[in-house]
Parts: structure tokens; C-alpha cells; sequence
């Protein structure tokens, strides 16, 4: 166990430190402890994220038997879904796992997105094959008249990279105003709506 002590500071009751001071302190504090050596290949002292090897001895996460899925999980055996499709078969082991074979259809958040279908826009793809930019813009022009979408996609100019969601390890891009990418912002409602009194998504 380690115990980290801190001089006691002054008092100071007329102004206290936002959240951003606090994070950035912690962070600094927690960077200068870390060994940026441990663990190579898996630990990734920049971002502070260290996603496992199945591959590696030392790490308690292996992949899912079945060919094509992808996943990890804690013990030997099937992910959640590959073990219900075992059960619903009736197959023997052996028999199961050298016939099936399951496409992995999670949406993760290190995987890339399309590319915005503007020429040369180096976003991702968020509705209507046009990164959030054009699609807000293709949104107000497809109201008018005879407007045609290809031509319209033709005379736009392309964008260049847009900022990163700021979870740490995640190459997706910023999509709402809390610095979140679309897929972290739904998990981000999904965990706090019980909690914090943030609203569901319709």
C-alpha cells in the first residue's frame, strides 16, 4: 500500500479551485508517479491507458474462442453472445466452434469511422454520409427546392481534422460540447442519467 502525504495549504475561503485545476493537479501528481516503462505494449503512459494482451501471460484477458468475434474476456470460453448462440444450438463443442462463426457488430470506440463524403473532408461521417458540419448544412439547403445532393456534396469545401474526444486512447471525433465523441456521449447518458439527473436520450 502507498500513502501519499501533502503539506497542509493555507486556508483560502474566498476562492476555490474549478474542476479543471483539480484535474490538472491530479493529473500531474499522478503522471510524475507512474513508471512510463511498466508493462510495454500494453501501457501507454501519453494517454494513461493500458488496455491488455491476450496474448501476454501477465494479463487476465483472453479473446472469445470463436472465429471472427473478437472479443475479450475475463476467463477461457465464449463472450455473452457467442455463449448464448452455443447454448440455442444444441451442438456439441467441438462442433460449434469449427461451424460457427459471429462478425464483430459492437460499435468501439477505437474503431474508425466512414469518411465524410465531401471530397477531400477529412471527418467522420455522421448522417447522411457527411461529417456533422455538411450534414448541418446539407440539413438547411435539402429544404429548398429541386436541390440535388450530389451536386450540392460537389460544391462544398472539405474540412480539414476535427478535434478528439477527450477520453484518453480514443482517436474518435469530438461530437458534442462536453469534448465527448457520439459513442461516449451515449455511454457518458447512459451511466449518469441514474445518478446525476441527466436526461435519457429519446
Amino acid at each position: 500500500m502507498t500513502v501519499a502525504v501533502f503539506p497542509a495549504q493555507p486556508r483560502q475561503l474566498d476562492r476555490r479551485p474549478d474542476d479543471a485545476q483539480v484535474v490538472a493537479a491530479w493529473s500531474e501528481w499522478l503522471r510524475g508517479e507512474l513508471n512510463p516503462d511498466w508493462r510495454p505494449g500494453e501501457w501507454n503512459a501519453d494517454v494513461l491507458l493500458f488496455v491488455g494482451d491476450p496474448q501476454n501471460p501477465r494479463t487476465s484477458v483472453s479473446l472469445c474462442r470463436i472465429a471472427g468475434c473478437g472479443a475479450t474476456i475475463m476467463s477461457p470460453g465464449y463472450c455473452k453472445p457467442c455463449l448464448d448462440a452455443y447454448r440455442r444450438s444444441g451442438m456439441a463443442r467441438e462442433e460449434f466452434e469449427a461451424t460457427y462463426t459471429r462478425q464483430f457488430r459492437r460499435i468501439a470506440a477505437h474503431r474508425d469511422l466512414a469518411a465524410c463524403a465531401v471530397p477531400a473532408c477529412t471527418r467522420s461521417a455522421y448522417s447522411w454520409s457527411l461529417c456533422m458540419v455538411h450534414c448541418r448544412g446539407w440539413a438547411k439547403a435539402r429544404k429548398r427546392p429541386d436541390i440535388d445532393m450530389e451536386a450540392w456534396i460537389a460544391r462544398q469545401k472539405p474540412l480539414g481534422d476535427a478535434e478528439q474526444c477527450r477520453v484518453p486512447g480514443c482517436s474518435r471525433e469530438k461530437a458534442q460540447s462536453n469534448g465527448l465523441c457520439r459513442t461516449h456521449q451515449r455511454k457518458w447518458r447512459l451511466q449518469a442519467a441514474p445518478h446525476a439527473g441527466v436526461p435519457q436520450q429519446r
